[in-house]
């Protein structure tokens, strides 16, 4: 679990070396970001809610992209919304299993085990416990700060590729600058990550 009081509902792993100066990362959402969901969820009873591990898959390109953020020198941290346990709808232990069977798929590409923070907080959600925690939901800035904190990130210099623009305002609310907060997806200027990754390797 992060160290900054995080909310209790947050998780992290593994944690990079904290030693020398704050070092960029690329900040990555993960649903139809790295690994598929609309698809993959939209005969589920919860369309939009990724909880079974089973039906986790990597997009086209995005593993291989990824390992080469990584030969690049890159570190990667994802940061998620999961709604849907505050909805109701799974465990935190779900989204768990998801995550740890992204992390398997993407270490079969060669890219080594990447901290994940999520939050599973909605305004609306059945859960008082996951009603009060919206500063860690994007558009908020909360996932990005805690990590910078126990991560020695420097926000500065770090990028955020997320198909949503709550991930842009995400980054740009923690202070990553405007041209390092990259959207994909249909009708995004560059349509999948692979493209993104391309934009990072090539600055």
């Amino acid at each position: 679990m992060p160290a900054t009081n995080p909310p209790p509902s947050s998780t992290s792993s593994p944690s990079p070396s904290l030693q020398g100066g704050p070092r960029p990362v690329i900040f990555l959402d993960r649903d139809d970001t790295v690994i598929a969901n609309r698809e993959a969820t939209s005969s589920t009873p919860h369309p939009g809610d990724l909880l079974d591990p089973s039906l986790v898959r990597l997009l086209p390109g995005a593993g291989e992209a990824l390992r080469d953020l990584v030969q690049a020198g890159h570190r990667l941290v994802f940061v998620t919304n999961q709604g849907g346990v505050a909805q109701g709808f799974g465990t935190l232990r779900d989204v768990e299993r998801v995550n740890e069977r992204m992390r398997e798929l993407l270490i079969a590409c060669g890219v080594p085990p990447v901290p994940v923070y999520f939050s599973p907080a909605r305004g609306d959600g059945v859960s008082p416990r996951f009603r009060d925690q919206l500063s860690w939901r994007k558009p908020a800035p909360g996932m990005l700060l805690a990590a910078a904190t126990e991560l020695n990130i420097d926000l500065s210099r770090s990028w955020m590729i997320g198909d949503a623009p709550r991930d842009v305002e995400s980054g740009l609310a923690a202070g990553l600058p405007p041209a390092r907060c990259l959207l994909i997806g249909p009708g995004a200027r560059w349509p999948t990550i692979v493209e993104a990754v391309r934009v990072v390797l090539g600055a």
